[in-house]
């Protein structure tokens, strides 16, 4: 029986999923029609990327030194998670590296339009845990060679989450 992240400190991944499956962006990245079918290609906690990267896809997860979570006695709650898109090479590939890396950092900046577009919106009715997410870091975007990660060249782009709720 699988495990469901309904727990405080895992209902974070279950709601930022949730967010990313919901972006047009991610569902065009991953070829889904809507967000229940993207939701499936967006992994956590974390992956093995040495067992392949999900390209496309995205990978949600916590990193000792750079993701945390709070919570209050007021039971407001604030952290940080990681994610890492992941996506596949154009085909055909440019002629110029620079017009590949520059294309992929404009569809990552899309998904991350689209996720704090999307957290904006009102809560929905009976959701007894809202994910607010308020801001997005930059980490790298980049592309991922073979000896890196065993498979083909993948694109990647990881990016901090920070999420607020009160």
């Amino acid at each position: 029986m699988p495990v469901v992240a309904a727990g405080p400190f895992s209902i974070v991944f279950a709601k930022a999923a949730e967010l990313l499956a919901a972006s047009p962006n991610f569902q065009e990245l991953v070829g889904a029609e809507s967000a229940a079918e993207a939701l499936p290609r967006v992994f956590y906690p974390g992956c093995n990327v040495e067992q392949g990267p999900p390209a496309p896809g995205g990978v949600l997860y916590k990193w000792p030194g750079l993701t945390t979570q709070t919570r209050t006695r007021q039971l407001s709650e604030q952290g940080t998670l990681l994610l890492t898109l992941y996506g596949e090479l154009p085909d055909p590939r440019y002629d110029d590296p620079r017009e590949e890396l520059l294309e992929w950092s404009n569809i990552a900046g899309l998904i991350t339009v689209d996720m704090l577009t999307l957290a904006r919106c009102p809560i929905p009715a009976g959701n007894d845990f809202y994910w607010g997410l308020i801001q997005v870091t930059e980490f790298e975007t980049d592309w991922l060679a073979e000896d890196e990660t065993n498979v083909d060249l993948c694109r990647v782009s990881t990016l901090l989450l920070t999420w607020n709720r009160s």
